[in-house]
């Protein structure tokens, strides 16, 4: 349902045939299992008996000691289905913020292109492989803050906060699109900052994370505990026990 014309896939999930397939597909199912409530209430209704919800589980690390002085790094890694979103919603917010803060800031976009030309302030990075060379550089390169822009429709609504959970892992605090899925885990300057999809909002958004430090660590700080404490393997594993007896207890017949 509700697949953007704009993404990549849209021509094999318009598809009255895949269409078909997934809809039989839920019918024949015993639970549908799923990391976002509104997947349950689109999608429970083609005959699964029952829904199981998660967060995806994350091993806790810590995170390196950031250096003192430099630009402040800002961060947008996502697939490159993103780039038309990225380049009407980014685009415009980043040439604003180079206006007003020059070398103060650096900004790196991984996957999805911004159509800026590459300088000392913005770096363009198509891809990364594999995953455990990715992970080692935004690991390693001291992001600040990330960025996460969502469009305000059905299909991202029912989307995972990955994004989320990526930056808080690598220490970044993040800017997230003030809709669903983002408002279902960011408390605005508690765990993250909230936005209205406007350049304006945008650029008051990230401007005060690279202003107000204290802010920048404090969010960064909590977020970081709530993803150790809620989603550690064990707190998964516990959740999806109380929602599902019979992943631990179900044993096949002799």
């Amino acid at each position: 349902l509700h697949i953007p014309e704009e993404s990549i896939a849209w021509d094999y999930y318009a598809s009255e045939e895949v269409r078909k397939n997934i809809v039989e597909m839920i019918g024949m199912s015993d639970a549908l299992w799923g990391v976002n409530r509104r997947i349950r209430d689109l999608y429970l209704q083609y005959g699964a008996k029952k829904w199981i919800e998660n967060k995806v589980p994350v091993s806790y690390h810590q995170i390196s000691q950031k250096k003192t002085g430099g630009p402040i790094k800002i961060l947008y890694a996502g697939s490159v289905d993103h780039t038309i979103m990225i380049q009407e919603i980014i685009t415009p917010v980043v040439t604003k913020l180079l206006e007003t803060y020059g070398d103060r800031v650096m900004f790196t976009f991984i996957g999805a292109d911004p159509g800026i030309k590459p300088s000392k302030s913005v770096q363009y990075i198509p891809f990364i492989s594999p995953y455990e060379k990715y992970r080692a550089f935004v690991d390693e390169s001291g992001f600040d803050i990330g960025l996460a822009p969502g469009r305000e429709s059905p299909f991202y609504a029912c989307k995972y906060y990955n994004k989320f959970v990526d930056y808080t892992s690598i220490g970044a605090v993040g800017v997230y699109t003030d809709t669903d899925p983002y408002t279902q885990i960011v408390v605005n300057k508690e765990n993250g900052v909230l936005c209205k999809n406007t350049t304006e909002d945008w650029c008051r958004a990230v401007s005060m994370l690279i202003d107000d430090e204290p802010l920048r660590h404090s969010c960064a700080r909590r977020a970081r505990e709530l993803l150790k404490d809620a989603f550690s393997p064990a707190a998964v594993a516990d959740s999806m026990e109380l929602q599902c007896k019979a992943l631990v207890t179900y044993h096949a017949p002799r």
